[in-house]
């Protein structure tokens, strides 16, 4: 690693670097302990894929260490928690970066480790918000995208169809949600009375921390481990 270039600030840990973190992670992905570490804090939220999001309230989870993640893993081997220990569980913007087959996975272990009662509330891209207005602009209208306008569209600058894919295939991302997918696949994990929802409006009022500059381009989804 070099840290030539590097300019280190005393008043900072050398954990907050981002040189560093990638080596941290690499170190504590999968190790027990933080788990134990984890339930020991009492905190029965779970977030999953927090990345920067660290939430005080939440056990935050992610594949990535940083400063606040109190659980790096690597979803593949499942959750390290024990059965029926949360009491709800939150992800925003993080199952369209993993395969389709280890979304069914994940929301497998998600009804697992959920306490009957407990909900999940799952924030992704929304697909169809995008097919539609790709179909609007195929059919005259002039709007605009998420994160990209009308006037870059009629420019030439940006394609209806290269704007569909920065959410279907940009930014890591592997697969696109709409809410029949989601319903189908929190309905074969398990979960209840799946709905669709809006930005910080729920039925778990403990699980309303979806991301403001998200919601322009966010499905929110909620269900129930009864």
């Amino acid at each position: 690693m070099d840290f030539k270039n590097t300019k280190i600030s005393t008043s900072r840990s050398l954990l907050d670097y981002s040189k560093v973190q990638p080596v941290v992670s690499i170190i504590l992905r999968g190790r027990k302990f933080q788990s134990r570490r984890a339930i020991l804090t009492g905190k029965r939220l779970l977030n999953i894929g927090c990345g920067p999001n660290i939430e005080e309230k939440f056990i935050n989870l992610d594949y990535n260490w940083r400063q606040g993640v109190d659980i790096c893993t690597d979803l593949t081997n499942g959750i390290p928690l024990p059965d029926s220990y949360v009491e709800g569980i939150f992800s925003e913007h993080c199952f369209e970066h993993l395969s389709f087959s280890l979304v069914k996975q994940v929301l497998n272990e998600c009804y697992r480790v959920m306490s009957k009662g407990g909900y999940i509330r799952l924030v992704v891209p929304d697909a169809e918000l995008y097919i539609n207005k790709y179909k609007e602009i195929q059919s005259g209208k002039i709007v605009d995208f998420p994160y990209v306008t009308a006037d870059q569209i009629q420019s030439g600058e940006i394609t209806a169809m290269m704007a569909i894919n920065t959410m279907f295939r940009g930014h890591g991302h592997l697969f696109a949600y709409d809410f029949d997918t989601l319903k189908k696949l929190l309905a074969e994990s398990g979960f209840s009375d799946i709905q669709r929802k809006e930005f910080q409006k729920g039925s778990a009022t403990s699980l309303l921390i979806d991301t403001s500059s998200r919601a322009c381009e966010s499905l929110y989804v909620e269900a129930v481990k009864i």
